[in-house]
């Protein structure tokens, strides 16, 4: 879980949300999500561990297509890739995808690669409700 953790804060840098793009990006809460599910497991024993999958070469610009009801890409990963791969490992335990993004200026980045974090949870997760923000 630790090892998670540290790759997760290691590319909070590299990963620029500025306001006039897209919302700001809540690390605190990725992180708190990360940790909920890695304890679900139901062998105590196994709590507090993470899959980690890691993926290279992708491509894909920045701005999402025409038609879309969006202005960027929202999802670096897939259901036919990443998507088969959580629903054959990701039972028990979470899953996090650390997807290289080539980040090339012709496809509308800044010129250098990075690393989109997504987390998935397992099909066996508890059913939960989270709250950023509560009222009093």
């Amino acid at each position: 879980m630790e090892a998670a953790l540290d790759l997760l804060w290691m590319i909070s840098p590299t990963l620029e949300f500025p306001e006039d793009d897209a919302p700001e990006f809540n690390w605190v809460a990725a992180e708190a999500v990360l940790t909920h599910l890695s304890q679900q497991h139901p062998d105590k024993s196994k709590r507090g561990k993470v899959l980690l999958w890691a993926a290279e070469g992708r491509n894909s610009a920045r701005l999402a297509g025409a038609g879309s009801h969006a202005k960027y890409i929202e999802t670096p990963d897939s259901e036919k890739t990443e998507g088969q791969v959580a629903k054959t490992y990701a039972i028990d335990q979470p899953i996090l995808f650390l997807l290289r993004q080539e980040g090339s200026t012709e496809k509308g980045w800044r010129g250098t690669p990075f690393y989109w974090p997504v987390t998935r949870a397992q099909k066996n997760t508890p059913t939960a409700i989270y709250a950023a923000e509560t009222i009093d």
